[in-house]
């Protein structure tokens, strides 16, 4: 499945996606569990990130995405990475992030042939700019660099690690 995003004069987005089997009849104010469809919020703002809120049984589990289109992506042309987070324990996973200045659009994919983005474990998608000042959310998790200074320096020479 494909995501089309059209912003707003804010830069905000938000949308729904409900998929079932095509032959049940749903009643709504069913209790969660005896409800067999997925239902999900997707909100675009901030210019980086996609939010996903889901409703409905969780244990159906079919709706991916293999592509994500944002429109009139004005303002967004240093895009050049991305990445989305499960919501199992927010492990990170690197997306393809291009901007078309043809049409000022913005297209995010699973990088290299890796696998589509399940709906129902997305916690969000990132994305940002290499060069900004702004901190990559996609590198959270990962350790930071050590700052060589002085003591560090007599540390190593020790043989003891630099604490972070």
């Amino acid at each position: 499945m494909s995501l089309i995003f059209s912003r707003d004069e804010q830069g905000k987005s938000t949308g729904t996606v409900f998929s079932d089997d095509g032959m049940t009849v749903h009643n709504f104010t069913d209790k969660p569990e005896n409800r067999n469809y997925e239902h999900y919020k997707l909100t675009f703002s901030d210019n980086s990130t996609i939010r996903s809120e889901a409703t409905g049984n969780m244990t159906r589990r079919n709706t991916s995405v293999s592509e994500i289109y944002i429109a009139d992506a004005v303002g967004l042309e240093g895009i050049d990475y991305a990445c989305w987070s499960n919501k199992t324990d927010n492990k990170k996973v690197e997306l393809r992030a291009t901007y078309n200045k043809y049409n000022n659009a913005l297209w995010i994919e699973p990088k290299n042939g890796t696998a589509m983005i399940p709906l129902y474990d997305m916690g969000s998608i990132s994305m940002g700019a290499k060069n900004s000042s702004k901190p990559n959310l996609c590198q959270f998790g990962n350790k930071a660099p050590l700052k060589v200074g002085k003591k560090n320096k007599v540390n190593r020479f020790l043989g003891k690690e630099p604490t972070q």
